[in-house]
């Protein structure tokens, strides 16, 4: 691996948004703060991020491979927050979700990467997913991409949910 290898890079994605969210808290903060406050803050978490997930490494990129992989990230990063500000208010409930679901005597363990609070109180599950997604693996018979559907019916099994919709994002609305 040059650079940051894929899995690498989803880390990396995940845990700067990850980071975002918490200093954010939500809608409002994102469409107050200055274009100026945003590149700043995505600069600094994706470098956090790139930092932590090359931690585990035992030979480093050179630093003009980590900068063209932060390059990526940042404008990914960039293109999902432009995408949050045009929705409709939410507040953050959760990021990362350790969660734990049962089926029959067999425990499943989930992350969940994020949970919104909508202003009516539903919670909107989303996934984000760094390569090409489709909703096209939900609609078989026997579910070729489970991840979301499962979320979604592991959170609605908890006691007072009220699970909206699930939304997902994929890295590829940042090439377009």
């Amino acid at each position: 691996v040059i650079g940051l290898s894929a899995i690498e890079r989803r880390n990396a994605l995940h845990a700067a948004l990850e980071l975002i969210w918490l200093d954010l808290g939500g809608w409002r903060q994102l469409v107050e703060a200055t274009e100026e406050a945003i590149h700043t803050l995505v600069e600094q978490s994706a470098s956090r991020a790139i930092d932590r997930a090359l931690s585990r490494r035992f030979i480093i990129p050179s630093r003009q491979l980590i900068e063209l992989d932060k390059v990526r990230i940042k404008k990914t990063l960039l293109t999902w927050l432009k995408l949050e500000a045009a929705r409709p208010e939410f507040f953050i409930h959760a990021c990362e979700l350790p969660f734990s679901y049962y089926y029959n005597q067999h425990q499943v363990k989930l992350r969940i990467d994020r949970i919104d609070r909508l202003d009516d109180g539903q919670l909107l599950l989303i996934d984000y997913k760094s390569g090409k997604a489709t909703a096209k693996g939900w609609t078989n018979e026997f579910l070729s991409e489970p991840q979301l559907p499962l979320y979604a019916i592991a959170l609605a099994t908890e006691e007072n949910v009220n699970l909206k919709t699930c939304l997902l994002y994929t890295s590829d609305a940042a090439d377009e």
